[in-house]
């Protein structure tokens, strides 16, 4: 089960505390996969650490690419005429 589909889970769990909904996924996760759900708790607690890691794409906004040294240190160049 990938990453993605772990927090489709959590977002799909009944309206609770944080704690509860992951207990919820953990029990579903754990049977859908076979793992005990002490195990599916901790890599579903992996899952949403890193996506909230991760920058999020927001839909009409382009990703921000970070800058190089170069270009920070670079002065701005304006012509002169």
């Amino acid at each position: 089960m990938t990453n993605d589909e772990m927090i489709e889970w959590f977002k799909a769990a009944p309206m609770g505390s944080r704690h509860q909904r992951m207990i919820w996924a953990a029990h579903k996760i754990a049977h859908l996969t076979g793992v005990i759900e002490g195990r599916a708790y901790q890599m579903l607690l992996g899952a949403l650490i890193e996506a909230e890691r991760e920058p999020r794409d927001e839909p009409g906004r382009a990703r921000s690419h970070a800058m190089t040294n170069a270009q920070i240190a670079a002065p701005l160049r304006l012509s002169k005429k």
